[in-house]
């Protein structure tokens, strides 16, 4: 756990400091399970570290004209590169140090080299990955 702290000054002219825990919230594991050349199919593994989530939606951009075909385990939209995937419904609840998973299927043009993309956000907030405790 990190501590960082954060100093205030109120509206009585006090400072105040505060310390706070920063650590990560989530986790995303993105493997490419299987590439063909103008395809692939991908899972994802979201894990929260924060507080538990009643729903969720996680964001990320594609690094080039990767397409999504199909998803199962949640419902998807994308425009461009920018995709964001929901929860299904059944799978809405992600507990303090549990885990979700989605997988789908991609397009993308022959001679393309498939990149993971590098930041996911879980509704809104940065994924940092796990930190020590």
């Amino acid at each position: 756990m990190k501590l960082k702290s954060l100093s205030l000054l109120s509206a009585a002219g006090i400072l105040m400091t505060y310390t706070i825990n920063v650590h990560a919230q989530c986790d995303v594991k993105y493997t490419i399970n299987n590439s063909w050349g103008n395809g692939a199919t991908l899972s994802v593994d979201i894990t929260n570290f924060g507080t538990p989530k009643t729903t969720w939606e996680l964001a990320w951009n594609f690094s080039n004209a990767e397409k999504i075909s199909q998803l199962w385990n949640g419902a998807y939209t994308q425009t461009g590169q920018a995709v964001r995937v929901k929860h299904a419904g059944w799978n809405n609840l992600i507990n303090t140090n549990q885990s979700v998973n989605f997988g789908f299927n991609i397009s993308y043009p022959s001679g393309t080299t498939l990149v993971k993309p590098v930041e996911f956000y879980l509704d809104g907030v940065k994924c940092a990955g796990k930190t020590a405790s």
